[in-house]
């Protein structure tokens, strides 16, 4: 039973979370804009929106993509995928377990045909991780799926010895 009690206000904590967060989001954008973000097109400051997986906590990103296609939102979106097969992307982004790239996908499909907008895949290549000519066919194949946009970044290598800078080749 406490093991029950303790799923529910996860679930819980999650769907009030995402909720305040979407609508936290949504009053900053309008602000700084100067537009309602469900208004005009016409922004005086254009706004990109980051989604960032590394949250465990941030389990329905999928569906609140779905919701900002619905609610017609008026600023870019990037989305941080930086591997497009789902064995990889599990190794470097744990909410990719929730959130598999076919959700991501469908969402993004979504979003592109609600909003009419083209959102951006950030990538960032890391060496003998996703520097390889398939992975950038992997990455050519999700992206294909919708209107898009990709922002290639290049890792800055810090003292961690888990990723490494790609060579420029």
């Amino acid at each position: 039973m406490l093991n029950n009690k303790r799923q529910i206000k996860r679930r819980a904590r999650r769907f009030f979370t995402q909720r305040a967060c979407f609508s936290a989001v949504a009053d900053c954008t309008s602000t700084i804009s100067g537009a309602s973000l469900f208004q005009s097109r016409v922004t005086t400051l254009p706004v990109t929106l980051k989604t960032c997986f590394d949250l465990e906590d941030a389990a329905g990103i999928a569906k609140m993509i779905k919701k900002l296609g619905d609610d017609n939102v008026r600023f870019n979106l990037a989305l941080s995928l930086h591997a497009a097969n789902d064995v990889k992307r599990n190794k470097i982004m744990p909410i990719n377990e929730s959130n598999n790239l076919d959700s991501l996908k469908e969402s993004m499909i979504y979003f592109t045909e609600k909003t009419g907008q083209r959102p951006t895949l950030e990538y960032i290549i890391f060496k003998d991780f996703n520097d390889e000519i398939s992975d950038a066919e992997e990455l050519f194949q999700f992206g294909n799926a919708f209107p898009s946009k990709v922002n290639i970044i290049e890792y800055n290598s810090i003292d961690d010895k888990k990723y490494q800078q790609a060579d420029p080749k």
